[in-house]
């Protein structure tokens, strides 16, 4: 059944669905190959929620393989074909946590500032996820506000 998927050029969405299912299971290299397919498929039709998802998805499965710089440009690729994309934000804190993998601190960090710059619940999260990989000397060079933040938890 998967070869019919991926032989027939006007299924791409399935097919994305296929990859992701193999993206879940830890399965990135077959899941990039699928994912590639469909988005070959989305920029003949100009697909963009497909183009953008699929972007997203690649830029995903390098991460998890830590191709950090390969990931950075399936993001950028995503963020630059539709900017207010649903997971704009996402692809931010993604796009962070490459940068700080690769010690790219600065680009790490504007893309922190521009995650904390928003009042929507969970952003300012994920600019701390993001922090959290960048070493506490790079981060106190930066100011207050940027450094590590005691975890109050652990004292209650």
């Amino acid at each position: 059944m998967i070869k019919e998927y991926e032989s027939n050029p006007f299924v791409s969405q399935p097919l994305s669905q296929i990859a992701a299912c193999y993206e879940k299971r830890g399965k990135h290299i077959k899941a990039i190959e699928l994912y590639q397919k469909t988005l070959d498929q989305a920029e003949e039709k100009n697909d963009p929620s497909v183009i953008v998802f699929n972007n997203k998805s690649l830029g995903d499965c390098y991460y998890e393989l830590k191709e950090y710089g390969e990931a950075v440009s399936y993001y950028q690729q995503a963020l630059s074909y539709q900017p207010q994309y649903l997971a704009y934000y996402d692809l931010h804190r993604q796009l962070g946590k490459c940068y700080a993998k690769l010690h790219g601190y600065e680009k790490a960090k504007e893309q922190v500032d521009l995650l904390r710059k928003t009042s929507e619940a969970g952003y300012y999260e994920m600019a701390e996820e993001i922090l959290n990989l960048i070493p506490d000397k790079q981060r106190e060079k930066w100011g207050s506000e940027y450094k590590r933040r005691e975890n109050y938890s652990r004292k209650l």
